[in-house]
């Protein structure tokens, strides 16, 4: 029985289907890892969509045939938005983006192919007329920092002066507290249904 599986293994490396079909636990401790990194709905980004869609604006996600694949589209605005992790696209000046202490070769080259399919990306965007912009897996950390970052862009996208601007964001403002304050009766509602539920029936 082990003979046979060492020949299948091997067989296996030889036409080269080792990463499909061995079990992980006799893949790298480095493959493991990069084989969990998710690419899209990245806990950053499913907040990132929860809170622009409170705002009001609707969105199309990871559209294909947009280069990069944006994480969130707003037509409307003609604007592309990616959400990326601080550590994998080399957020500048962030203690995310650290260097690992190994296999540093193997990390900057990585990293370098990152940041190029990322520049790529965005100036193929901006010819194509598209606003592309870039928000941080370290600022979605506060809501009210995301908040800021989601109102000032989307103001932006749909205004063409200093007084539009104001008013457009002073609707998102006002659209996001409205959405709070729903949110909150909703939650005060449930704990009273269940407050009445555990009430003594006899």
């Amino acid at each position: 029985m082990a003979i046979g599986v060492g020949l299948w293994h091997i067989e296996c490396i030889f036409k080269g289907t080792r990463g499909a079909h061995l079990s992980s636990s006799i893949r790298s401790p480095r493959s493991l890892m990069m084989s969990k990194v998710r690419s899209r709905d990245t806990a950053p980004e499913i907040k990132v969509r929860r809170l622009a869609h409170a705002l009001g604006f609707r969105f199309r996600l990871h559209r294909r045939d947009l280069p990069g694949t944006p994480d969130l589209v707003f037509p409307r605005h003609r604007m592309a938005v990616f959400v990326h992790g601080c550590f994998w696209h080399r957020h500048e000046g962030c203690s995310r983006a650290s260097m690992p202490s190994s296999n540093v070769d193997f990390w900057l080259a990585k990293f370098e192919r990152n940041q190029f399919r990322d520049a790529r990306a965005l100036e193929s965007l901006e010819r194509m007329g598209w606003q592309v912009h870039v928000i941080w897996e370290c600022e979605t950390r506060s809501d009210d920092r995301l908040r800021e970052i989601l109102i000032a862009l989307l103001a932006k996208g749909q205004s063409t002066t200093p007084e539009e601007l104001n008013q457009q964001r002073e609707k998102l403002v006002q659209a996001w507290f409205i959405s709070r304050k729903k949110s909150i009766a909703t939650k005060k509602s449930a704990k009273l249904d269940l407050e009445r539920l555990r009430e003594p029936t006899f």
